[in-house]
């Protein structure tokens, strides 16, 4: 398989991945958002097409909280619902600057058969320093296999 990675807020690189497919299975893992870093908590989304989104909590390497995120899979979607439309969303609490300062809870929502479903909810902040958000790597069969 090979890997990429997007941003979790990128809607352009979600709608190009995730419309017109279908979510076969998800399930709970650990994984590696870089190839230095630690295995942590992911959710699998596993596509209709082979292609699996992986979306993995951070650590902000630090003793503190700052730059870590969990991710959590709230609603299903019913494996045979073709996606039609995606939508993240970053819920913030109190006073923050630009990707730092503060906590939030972001979201990633897809649209199936007119129904919106969050398939990914991440908690977490940072003071400007570790990181924001959780990662998202997208796996592909390799062709020829």
């Amino acid at each position: 398989m090979s890997a990429r990675s997007i941003g979790y807020d990128d809607q352009l690189a979600l709608r190009e991945l995730l419309v017109g497919r279908r979510i076969v299975e998800t399930r709970k893992s650990m994984a590696k958002a870089e190839p230095w870093s630690d295995e942590m908590n992911a959710v699998e989304f596993v596509l209709d097409d082979g292609q699996v989104l992986k979306a993995i909590a951070t650590d902000g390497g630090c003793a503190c909280s700052n730059g870590c995120w969990s991710v959590e899979n709230p609603d299903a979607v019913a494996p045979d619902q073709i996606i039609t439309g995606v939508e993240t969303a970053e819920d913030l609490d109190g006073e923050w600057s630009t990707h730092g300062d503060g906590s939030a809870t972001l979201r990633l929502f897809v649209y199936a058969a007119g129904i919106k479903s969050e398939i990914v909810r991440s908690e977490g902040g940072d003071n400007g320093y570790y990181g924001w958000g959780y990662a998202l790597l997208v796996e592909t069969p390799e062709q020829g296999r």
